[in-house]
């Protein structure tokens, strides 16, 4: 959702000046997020605010802002268009890893043509609050732009591990007792996955985008 709407700032159809107004009726969730407790009915959000603490704090309330302001319709049909065959609309909790897979490839495809927006885009994502899948026991000089994401029963890590051979990574888990567990499990696949790709040659054709 956050990258549709970095494609309509790129594409010159949105500014991030542009200003959202909380609808409590209609964008309060509980969860992960500050706004929830800040936020007061008719306050209003700049886009860059929303965008920013949407990846960084996957704030729910900024999240619902945004899909309102977006337009749902426009929003799922983004989504579709990438490619996806089994994501289903918001709230039914239904992926895979091949989608998000077509998700996080996106990102670093939008960074390359949009070296600006999508350089600040892959940094938001790389510096979240949340950093414990994919990065947990990889070296932390590494830049490793990810989106993590959990319910009940459910932990999951979408991303791009930038080491001397760039690959994206996405390990979905469900049935786990408690999302510490989770995560930690994700933590060690995603170790053994970086170990044997530093046995392969260097990929100098793939790079980090320069991050703003």
């Amino acid at each position: 959702m956050v990258l549709y709407l970095y494609e309509q700032v790129a594409a010159g159809k949105l500014d991030w000046r542009d200003r959202v107004s909380y609808n409590k009726n209609t964008d309060y969730q509980g969860g992960a997020g500050d706004l929830q407790y800040v936020a007061r009915h008719g306050d209003t959000y700049s886009l860059r605010c929303l965008a920013t603490i949407s990846i960084t704090l996957s704030d729910n309330v900024a999240h619902n802002m945004l899909v309102r302001h977006l337009g749902y319709d426009n929003v799922m049909a983004f989504i579709k268009k990438l490619g996806p065959d089994t994501t289903r609309p918001f709230g039914s909790a239904s992926t895979t890893a091949k989608d998000m897979g077509a998700f996080v490839e996106e990102a670093y495809r939008f960074a390359e043509r949009n070296p600006g927006q999508g350089g600040r885009f892959l940094n938001d994502l790389a510096h979240t609050v949340y950093h414990v899948g994919l990065p947990g026991e990889l070296p932390p000089e590494l830049v490793i732009p990810h989106k993590e994401g959990s319910i009940i029963g459910v932990a999951t890590d979408a991303g791009i591990v930038f080491s001397k051979r760039p690959y994206i990574l996405v390990i979905l888990s469900e049935g786990i007792t408690d999302e510490d567990t989770g995560f930690k499990n994700i933590a060690k696949i995603s170790r053994i996955i970086y170990d044997h790709q530093q046995k392969l040659p260097e990929a100098k054709n793939l790079k980090l985008p320069d991050l703003e």
